[in-house]
């Protein structure tokens, strides 16, 4: 999620009882932990990231991403290969060359929010 939705989760609560940012976890309905400090924690059993590159600053459609982990799995080549070329500028490319592929394993595992 993005800087702005992270601070609306920080200020969710249940009859007033904080869901994150729990200090001694008394409250039972703490669904996750969420700290000012961190761009890491969870949010009711969701890995949860917080990143200033989608929307940042604001609250519409796309500020949130939703992704199963167990839905992608990501493989790539055990080898890779650098490569430096002299490009018609005069200036040096380097490149490293390898191979990927992402297998999804669960149609539909990530999604954005939308507000409308």
């Amino acid at each position: 999620m993005n800087t702005s939705q992270w601070a609306n989760a920080m200020t969710l609560n249940n009859n007033g009882a904080p869901l994150y940012n729990v200090a001694a976890g008394t409250n039972n309905f703490t669904g996750g932990q969420v700290n000012p400090t961190s761009i890491r924690g969870n949010i009711a059993g969701l890995d949860l990231f917080v990143t200033a590159n989608t929307s940042s600053g604001t609250d519409t459609d796309g500020s949130i991403i939703i992704v199963n982990p167990e839905a992608y799995t990501w493989y790539e080549s055990g080898s890779y290969r650098l490569r430096a070329d002299v490009i018609a500028s005069g200036q040096i490319s380097v490149m490293v060359y390898s191979y990927g592929a992402i297998a999804t394993k669960i149609g539909a595992g990530a999604f954005i929010n939308n507000k409308a």
